[in-house]
Parts: C-alpha cells; sequence; structure tokens
C-alpha cells in the first residue's frame, strides 16, 4: 500500500473539503512560525495547492511535492504560478527533489509523517535534513487519532521524532500542545500537534 493509498479514490471530496479552508484560517494558531521574508520554501505533501500558492502570494518561491495525480493536477490547472514548481514526488526518499540540487530556506509538511511507518521515518529525516541550509527551519504537523478505512497510516509520536531528528542536526524552536490544536474540519476524534525545528548541522553526518 503507497503512503497516499486512499487519497485518488476519494479526490473529489477531499478537494472539496480542503479548499473549503483558506491558508490563514487552517494555520492560525501557527501562522508566526512561517517565514515573513521571502525565501525558497519546500512543501511535502502539498494536496490541492492551497497553502503553496498563498505562500507564494505571499513573496516566496514554492516546490510543491504532492504523489496524488487528482490533486496535483487540478492545482496546477487551477492556480497556475510561476513561482510553484509542482512534482510528483514522496516520501520518504524524495528522489525527485533531490536530482535538483537545491538546498531550501524552509520546509513545510502538514498530514504526511503518520504516513510513513518507523522504518521509513530516519530516511525520511535524512532526506529532508539533505535538502535544507544550515539554519533553515522544518514545520511539521503530527496527528493524533483513529486511522480510517482504506488509508495507510501509522500512529505517531513527537518526542520520538525530535529524538530522532536530534540526530539529524535539528534543534526544536517551537512545539504546541495537543489540546491547544483542534482539527480545522471540526472532527472530535482528531488533533494535532505542530513542531518547528532548525538545522544546525551539529552532529549530523
Amino acid at each position: 500500500m503507497s503512503t497516499n493509498s486512499g487519497y485518488e479514490e476519494d479526490a473529489k471530496n477531499l478537494i472539496e473539503a480542503y479548499e473549503s479552508y483558506s491558508f490563514e484560517t487552517a494555520h492560525c494558531r501557527h501562522l508566526h512560525l512561517f517565514p515573513s521574508a521571502p525565501c525558497s520554501i519546500l512543501e511535502i505533501g502539498a494536496g490541492t495547492g492551497r497553502d503553496a500558492r498563498a505562500l507564494v502570494d505571499h513573496g516566496h518561491e514554492v516546490w510543491a511535492v504532492e504523489p496524488t495525480d487528482s490533486f496535483r493536477s487540478w492545482a496546477e490547472e487551477t492556480h497556475p504560478k510561476t513561482k510553484l514548481h509542482w512534482f510528483d514526488d514522496a516520501l520518504p526518499d524524495l528522489p525527485k527533489v533531490n536530482q535538483l540540487g537545491v538546498q531550501f530556506d524552509f520546509v513545510f509538511s502538514s498530514a504526511v509523517w503518520m504516513h510513513l511507518d518507523k522504518g521509513q521515518r530516519a530516511s525520511a529525516l535524512d532526506a529532508v535534513s539533505r535538502l535544507m541550509k544550515n539554519g533553515a527551519e522544518l514545520l511539521i504537523s503530527f496527528r493524533y487519532g483513529p486511522i480510517p478505512e482504506g488509508r495507510r497510516m501509522f500512529a505517531v509520536n513527537v518526542d520520538e521524532f525530535l529524538e530522532e531528528a536530534e540526530k539529524f542536526g535539528f534543534e526544536l524552536i517551537e512545539r504546541t500542545q495537543q489540546a491547544e490544536t483542534s482539527d480545522v474540519f471540526n472532527r472530535s476524534d482528531l488533533s494535532w500537534i505542530w513542531v518547528c525545528l532548525q538545522k544546525s548541522g551539529v552532529g549530523y553526518e
């Protein structure tokens, strides 16, 4: 089962749901963690491009990774942007993005980490770290709640993630508390923790 299993089959409903909220509404509790000055951003799991488009509108150049064909094609056709570059790629290795030879100022990944199993997560951290400049920041979310039928998802533990991330040269900047971050679609059985890290390079080989 692929990491994006189940999304293509429900793409029409999901596109409508994702696009029903603005970038500012979806990320109201952690907007301050996004960069203010224009920079290069890699978004991993860009979905319909809602957030990538907003970041371009704020002056950034965005490389958007999305393995679900329906999301990616819809986004490219509906909201073309000259500073928005789309890639059919995925964690844990991001082979197509790695081939670019680009390092980014900021990496953003929402609702992706739970699709990776334990064996893939270290490889994913390695790939992401290698794509970041020293001093660059990573903003990532972690999903807590039941797993829907037909989806490839695994339990997450933020403390384990932070311990592993330290091995790849990441330092914690800020962490939201689970109780403070409700699900934007008002799903009472789901909550999210957001973590912002900085790549220091210390300890990374």
